[in-house]
């Protein structure tokens, strides 16, 4: 029996002997290449007649022929070393520890809460044409995690009261176009901050708020377009808002908008109304 397995054990290393160190180094098992790896262990086995493994010396003789091809690292790592005796054992927990993950084998359901996780709800993000970078990963990933993004976040429009009407009416248009149809539907709250700003002392400070509002415009389903305005706006003021947006909605109604479309019209029609220091609360 001694004398089998120093045979095969021979066998073994004459084999790897005739291979360049490259060859050797490419069919290493590590994690991950589980798949690759495999049909190139199982031509080798063949080659020395040890494809069945039966009696103890042959399963030894495999496994000390297999081990020869996994990285010596991942494989004092991962495997027992009472397993690197027994040929099965160790192709069994070498398929467990270097099958690569794929995070697409997940169900949705689990898909869902990762994206939760990573883009959280409520986050105030600035308009622009960054997206997070997970969105931009793959097709897969962008047309899973788009939806979420846009309908969890709560978007901000930052204006000057005293800005050019229609640089903001071009800014918003612009993200509109980039953001496209299909992730404005999903779009779910926007908020159009309105700030009366000055320039700063002389440490630094770049501007200094005296005044600012923040009007929330947000679309549900089953109530449509609404906007929320900031306490203490003078009744006036509150009513032209919400007269505002209650048009928009009308007219939203009508023409089977809705979403982020029926938000972003609620911002761009109209918009010498919010570039009236009437809108504003002084801080």
């Amino acid at each position: 029996m001694l004398s089998q397995t120093s045979s095969s054990a021979e066998a073994s290393a004459s084999y790897s002997s005739n291979k360049t160190a490259s060859e050797l180094a490419t069919s290493r098992l590590y994690e991950g290449n589980y798949n690759e790896w495999r049909p190139c262990i199982d031509k080798l086995l063949r080659s020395h007649e040890l494809q069945h493994m039966l009696t103890e010396w042959q399963s030894a003789g495999a496994a000390d022929l297999i081990a020869q091809h996994v990285q010596p690292a991942f494989l004092h790592r991962a495997i027992p070393y009472a397993a690197r005796c027994d040929a099965r054992r160790l192709l069994r927990l070498l398929q467990q520890h270097a099958t690569p993950f794929r995070f697409f084998d997940l169900p949705p359901e689990l898909r869902n809460r990762v994206y939760d996780l990573l883009l959280p709800e409520g986050t105030p993000t600035e308009i622009s044409s960054r997206r997070p970078v997970i969105t931009q990963a793959s097709q897969q990933l962008r047309a899973e995690t788009l939806p979420i993004y846009f309908a969890a976040s709560r978007f901000v429009v930052d204006v000057n009261h005293k800005a050019n009407v229609e640089q903001y009416t071009e800014r918003v248009r612009e993200w509109a176009k980039l953001t496209g149809p299909t992730q404005l539907k999903a779009l779910c709250s926007v908020t159009l901050r309105v700030r009366l700003v000055k320039p700063g002392g002389p440490r630094g400070i770049k501007v200094v708020e005296l005044a600012r509002s923040d009007f929330v415009f947000k679309f549900a389903e089953d109530s449509g377009l609404s906007v929320t305005t900031p306490k203490g706006l003078d009744s006036g003021s509150k009513w032209t808002v919400e007269e505002h947006t209650r048009k928009i909605g009308e007219i939203c109604k009508v023409v089977a908008t809705e979403g982020g479309c029926a938000i972003l019209l609620a911002l761009s029609v109209d918009p010498e109304l919010w570039m009236t220091g009437k809108l504003l609360k002084e801080r």
